[in-house]
């Protein structure tokens, strides 16, 4: 049972991990979010339901694994760090 719980606890974080997810771009009037989720539309909903403005996807890009995806958006957040407003937030 102990082989079984480590078994099952170290795969699900692989297969996590290991699973395609997406940059993305959320775009709002008031300024835009860069970030990641295997599942965009999901994510999109999720703001959206915390933002009183609409929020529309402008930009995805999937990567194979969530490790890449993480990179691409740190590089990103770097880039854009002169703009940023707060957190994953950036101006126009």
């Amino acid at each position: 049972n102990m082989k079984r719980n480590y078994y099952m606890k170290h795969n699900r974080k692989w297969g996590y991990e290991e699973r395609p997810t997406s940059l993305y771009v959320m775009d709002t009037t008031a300024g835009f979010k860069v970030g990641i989720a295997s599942d965009v539309v999901k994510r999109q909903g999720e703001i959206q339901s915390h933002c009183p403005l609409p929020v529309s996807v402008v930009y995805e890009e999937e990567y194979p694994t969530k490790a890449l995806a993480g990179s691409a958006e740190r590089e990103m957040h770097k880039v854009l760090a002169h703009r940023n407003i707060h957190s994953e937030w950036f101006a126009h």
